[in-house]
C-alpha cells in the first residue's frame, strides 16, 4: 500500500455550520437502522466514524409526496412498495408521510434490509429520507404555520467531498407565497456554500408562480433535472415542459395552478460539472390502482363533512398512489 496517498478526511461541513450557529431550530439529528437480531430499529448516530460514501459512479434518487389522506390507503401502500422495489433508488425523499405510513415502511423487509431512515419525525405528518448509504442527518426548521422543515442527508464522494441531499415540503396553499419565498431563502443560506447539492421536494409552486423569482435569483447555479432531460429531446417550451412533467394529479388540478410543484434540482463542483449527466428521468406513480368499495363509501361521507365539495369530489376520484406523481432519476458521474 502506498502510504503517500492522501486519504479522504470525510469532514462534515454542515456539522461546522450547526456548531457555529448554535440555533435551537438547526441541529444534527439521529437516523435509524434495522437490527435483525432484535428485530427492532435502533439509533444509527455513528456516522462520524462510519461516513456514508457514494462508491458507485451513479446515484439514483426518488422523490414523492405520498399524500396524508387515508383514501384507499391499503392499496396505495401496496402500490408504493411495488414502485420503490422496482426503482431500487439509492436515496428516497418523501413528503406528507404520516405515522401510519412511516410504520408501514419500517415494517417492510425491503426497507429493513437496504435503508437507514431519518429519525426526525414530528407532527401528524412529515418529511422522511431513506438512504442506502450511511449519512449525517441535519434538520433546519422553517418559519411556518404547518410544521415544515428541511432534512439534509450528508454523504461523501470517494475523494471526501461532501454531497448534500435536501428533502423538504414548502408551505401549502396558494396564498402562502410569503412563507414559501422565505423558506426558499433559508434553504439558499444553507446550500450556497456546499459545492455538491441535490434538492428534492414538493415546492408547492410552478414556474409560472411568483416564487420562481427566488429560484432564478438564489438558485441560479442549480439545474432543474426535468428541464435538462426534456431539453435533450428538443423540448424547451415552458408550457410543454410543465404539461409533460406534471406532478400534480389531474383530479386535483382544479384548485391548484401548480402542475409541476415537485422538482429535483442539483449543483456540482467544477470538476463534476464537466462529466455528470442524467442517465434516466421519469415521472412515476401515474398508473391507476384498484380502489376498494369501502374507501369509495368513506369518501362519500367525507364529501358531506367538508365545505369545498369540488375538492372532496376530486380527492375521491384519485385513482393513483397519491394526489401527486413522483420523480425518479439516475445521475452518472462518469
Amino acid at each position: 500500500m502506498d502510504t503517500n496517498i492522501k486519504q479522504p478526511s470525510y469532514k462534515s461541513i454542515l456539522r461546522e455550520d450547526v456548531d457555529s450557529l448554535g440555533e435551537f431550530d438547526y441541529y444534527e439529528a439521529d437516523s435509524l437502522i434495522y437490527d435483525p437480531d432484535t428485530k427492532n430499529w435502533k439509533s444509527n448516530l455513528t456516522t462520524i466514524t462510519n461516513p456514508g460514501v457514494v462508491k458507485s459512479k451513479s446515484l439514483s434518487i426518488l422523490c414523492f409526496n405520498v399524500w396524508f389522506s387515508s383514501h384507499n390507503l391499503l392499496n396505495r401502500k401496496k402500490a408504493f412498495l411495488d414502485l420503490i422495489t422496482n426503482k431500487n433508488a439509492d436515496i428516497i425523499c418523501l413528503q406528507e408521510v404520516t405515522h401510519d405510513f412511516k410504520n408501514f415502511l419500517q415494517a417492510c423487509e425491503l426497507i429493513q434490509k437496504n435503508y437507514i431512515i431519518s429519525a426526525t419525525f414530528e407532527g401528524p405528518y412529515d418529511v422522511l429520507i431513506l438512504s442506502k448509504m450511511n449519512a449525517n442527518f441535519f434538520v433546519k426548521k422553517f418559519s411556518t404555520e404547518m410544521g415544515r422543515k428541511i432534512i439534509l442527508a450528508e454523504a461523501f464522494l470517494e475523494d471526501g467531498t461532501p454531497l448534500l441531499i435536501g428533502n423538504f415540503h414548502l408551505e401549502s396553499l396558494e396564498q402562502m407565497v410569503t412563507y414559501r419565498k422565505s423558506q426558499l431563502e433559508l434553504i439558499n443560506n444553507i446550500v450556497k456554500k456546499p459545492k455538491n447539492v441535490v434538492l428534492a421536494g414538493d415546492f408547492n409552486f410552478d414556474s409560472t408562480s411568483s416564487e420562481q423569482e427566488v429560484i432564478v435569483k438564489c438558485f441560479s447555479d442549480f439545474k432543474d433535472l426535468w428541464v435538462i432531460w426534456e431539453e435533450k429531446k428538443g423540448i424547451t417550451d415552458q408550457k410543454t415542459l410543465n404539461e409533460e412533467g406534471r406532478t400534480k394529479n389531474k383530479e386535483m388540478e382544479s384548485k391548484s395552478k401548480a402542475i409541476r410543484p415537485d422538482k429535483i434540482l442539483v449543483k456540482f463542483n467544477s470538476e463534476i460539472s464537466k462529466k455528470w449527466s442524467i442517465k434516466e428521468f421519469e415521472v412515476i406513480g401515474r398508473d391507476e390502482i384498484e380502489i376498494d368499495k369501502l374507501d369509495k363509501d368513506k369518501m362519500k361521507e367525507y364529501e358531506k363533512e367538508i365545505e369545498d365539495k369540488e375538492v372532496a369530489e376530486n380527492m375521491a376520484n384519485v385513482k393513483t398512489i397519491s394526489n401527486h406523481y413522483g420523480l425518479w432519476t439516475k445521475i452518472d458521474f462518469n
